[in-house]
């Protein structure tokens, strides 16, 4: 099965669950391929009154056959956290995914700049075309329903997007590729950094796993320096120290597991300019809604 088939089979799961609201049964059938995989995410079984677009997701690539290659989970936080951890995470609102990828959701972005947010919502990539990603997402608006949402390439309220290595698990070359699955050579340039590739890789320019080793290798470049790179630009970018977040979204940080305990959480708030004690208010406030 080629890439492009597992990535479809993925869509095609998501696309049989719409209209699905809890109680009905595609809500049932998301909710047991969920718990019908092995392991469970922290054990945790999802229930029929929880929240369930992480699961949605999961239950996707679980009946996709990539579930090894895929963050699984039914809180966004944690799959986005995994998904980082998997390095199978693009921190750039304006990449332009694939089909069976995932875009994840922060509803408190301002529209300025890259969204660096608590992560709230996540749906499947369904198709992307004209500018326009239409993504199918479980526990949509006051219905809770799976539905379609469209938006633009560099939406506001997008957070970043999940990219499993589907061709990691693809067990043919895809036929629109030459013989060996090798896409055309690209040339280097000779005045490219390592750093300048490696955000072309994050842009989506190069793929993702074995192909995106394959490309980089073809053109040319040590893949080994483009990958430290990436890996680099990957940890600036999740790292949580930014003054320019609000309390609140700091706040969710520290509840999230961001920011330790105790003393180490008020070494780490105050070493990163905030101020500890307006964070820690926050973080009271929270926990009693």
């Amino acid at each position: 099965m080629t890439e492009q088939s597992l990535r479809q089979k993925a869509v095609e799961a998501a696309r049989g669950w719409l209209g699905s609201v809890p109680g009905s049964a595609g809500h049932a059938d998301i909710l047991a391929a969920y718990n019908g995989h092995r392991p469970l995410a922290r054990g945790y079984a999802i229930r029929p009154g929880d929240a369930y677009c992480a699961a949605t997701v999961s239950a996707a690539w679980i009946r996709a056959g990539i579930a090894a290659a895929a963050p699984l989970e039914v809180s966004v936080p944690k799959m986005t956290a995994l998904a980082q951890k998997a390095r199978i995470w693009v921190e750039d609102d304006a990449f332009t995914p694939k089909p069976g990828d995932a875009v994840v959701y922060d509803w408190e972005d301002d529209g300025r700049g890259d969204n660096a947010g608590y992560p709230d919502h996540v749906g499947l990539v369904e198709a992307v075309g004209g500018g326009v990603i239409t993504v199918i997402e479980g526990n949509m608006g006051a219905g809770h329903l799976v539905s379609r949402r469209r938006l633009g390439v560099n939406g506001r309220y997008i957070r970043g997007f999940i990219c499993p290595d589907y061709a990691s698990l693809a067990s043919e070359d895809d036929p629109s590729l030459p013989p060996g699955g090798k896409v055309a050579a690209e040339q280097p340039d000779e005045g490219k950094s390592a750093a300048a590739v490696a955000r072309e890789v994050l842009a989506g320019k190069w793929g993702n796993g074995a192909e995106r080793k394959r490309r980089l290798t073809a053109a040319g470049y040590d893949y080994k320096a483009v990958q430290a790179a990436v890996n680099r630009l990957v940890k600036e970018k999740s790292n949580p120290a930014s003054p320019e977040k609000t309390v609140a979204a700091v706040a969710r940080e520290v509840l999230a597991g961001k920011w330790g305990n105790g003393a180490e959480r008020k070494r780490r708030l105050t070493a990163a300019g905030y101020d500890y004690k307006a964070v820690q208010s926050a973080v009271n406030r929270l926990m009693k809604k």
